[in-house]
């Protein structure tokens, strides 16, 4: 279980061919789907952040945030 996995790719075309190649362990890759799942978190609190209606002098409404208020 500790033993890496690899990966290797090969894209060609007409002008270019460019090969990779990468190695990683289970814990990189449970450290890779951490990080990932910390970026998308974050990006979805700068979105409700960003639609949340500010009142004239920039506080935030009490009621303009919640579709169900009337």
């Amino acid at each position: 279980m500790s033993e890496p996995q690899r990966a290797y790719v090969e894209l060609s075309t007409a002008r270019l061919t460019a090969r990779a190649g990468i190695s990683v362990t289970p814990a990189g890759l449970m450290a890779i789907g951490t990080m990932v799942s910390m970026i998308l978190a974050g990006s979805a609190a700068i979105v409700v952040a960003a639609r949340t209606p500010r009142l004239r002098d920039g506080r935030v409404s009490a009621r303009g945030g919640s579709r169900r208020s009337p």
